[in-house]
């Protein structure tokens, strides 16, 4: 029932913000173990990100997802290798990040900035083990249920959802308590603009593992 409630609550939310945002956004991703760049394709039906890390060696990886069925697909470069993964349901698929969201504080704050032509609000979220400082632009309607579906271990996304937040964080830091490590999220390009469809097919040159 609790569930029911939270994706009622969000999808009014959506109502009266208009249609969810379908788009194009890049962003990047600096941890104490590398960078991370990713590429968000968004249209009402289908997600798909791009994964690129640099360091300590390249990799490129997109992730598909089919919000009507709610399944999920990877595939990933290895040099001339060109591998996927069969269409698997996000119910088997577990977080590897655990986090308790019974001891969060949330302060809104009166702080605001423009990022990319987006009115951002200053949130907040301060864990037991981590602190989260997160820029969301309310105006960018990214549906929170399907992003988080696939992108199981976004913890800005999973927090703002469980909020009731609508929206998207163009910018982000995580303070690890302990140890103390720093991981820091910028977005850095939108384009409000519907994907072409073959941004969601898969290759056939892609073998099936």
């Amino acid at each position: 029932m609790k569930n029911i409630l939270l994706v009622l609550g969000l999808s009014i939310s959506q109502m009266l913000l208009g249609q969810a945002f379908e788009g194009k956004i890049k962003a990047s991703l600096q941890t104490e173990q590398g960078k991370v760049d990713y590429t968000y394709f968004l249209q009402n039906d289908q997600h798909a990100t791009d994964v690129f890390i640099t360091e300590p060696q390249a990799t490129h990886t997109r992730i598909y997802y089919n919000k009507s069925n709610n399944n999920i697909c990877m595939a990933w470069e290895n040099g001339a290798q060109k591998n996927r993964t069969k269409w698997l349901s996000t119910n088997v698929i577990n977080p590897s990040i655990q986090v308790n969201y019974d001891m969060l504080l949330i302060t809104k704050t009166t702080e605001s900035k423009e990022i990319l032509g987006y009115q951002c609000q200053k949130y907040i979220f301060d864990f037991p083990t981590q602190k989260i400082t997160a820029f969301i632009a309310a105006d960018i309607n990214v549906d929170l249920v399907a992003h988080t579906a696939y992108q199981k271990d976004d913890i800005v996304a999973q927090t703002m959802l469980k909020q009731h937040l609508p929206g998207f964080a163009l910018e982000w830091e995580i303070e690890q308590k302990t140890p103390h490590q720093i991981s820091r999220f910028q977005s850095l390009e939108i384009e409000a603009k519907r994907p072409e469809d073959a941004v969601f097919e898969i290759g056939k040159s892609y073998q099936e593992q």
